[in-house]
């Protein structure tokens, strides 16, 4: 799995107007929650800053507001979820159960799985190649029947 490393941007953290950024190297994955403006700069922000990951990673972990790295021993997979509205990045961990007495789950610290939206559907394409080449057998892409439905059948309709 190895690779060069790549970032995906303009992704919606749920529950809120943050935004992030997913940055994905051999080893880990790092997940950055942005405020708004540092996300706008993310999202339209174009240059040098972009062309070595490593260091563009650095600067967003430091201007961000909450910082996740996942280990690639953690990730058990990673699936595009292709919607009607907007597409969605998921990455779901391994976690150990807690196994104890007394105990039947437990809250865990850290989600299982991280799920963000992404805000520009032209994304989708070169995230999906990218992080099938990254993953292999761990990444799926998803559909929902509504949108397998509509993409079927808009050529028809467009005749």
């Amino acid at each position: 799995m190895e690779g060069e490393p790549f970032a995906v941007t303009g992704l919606s953290s749920r529950g809120g107007f943050r935004n992030g950024s997913a940055f994905f190297f051999a080893d880990r994955a790092v997940l950055c929650d942005h405020d708004l403006v540092n996300a706008l700069h993310g999202l339209f922000g174009t240059g040098p800053a972009h062309a070595d990951v490593a260091a563009w990673c650095e600067a967003a972990c430091a201007s961000a507001k909450r910082v996740l790295v996942v280990p690639d021993a953690e990730i058990q997979s990673v699936r595009i979820g292709l919607r009607m509205w907007r597409n969605e990045l998921w990455i779901a961990r391994a976690a150990d159960p807690i196994e104890s007495a007394g105990y039947r789950g437990s809250a865990l610290a850290t989600p299982r799985v991280h799920r963000y939206e992404l805000l520009r559907r032209e994304d989708t394409d070169p995230a999906s190649r990218l992080l099938a080449a990254r993953f292999g057998p761990r990444f799926e892409l998803a559909t929902t029947r509504a949108y397998a439905f509509f993409h079927t059948i808009a050529p028809v309709l467009t005749r």
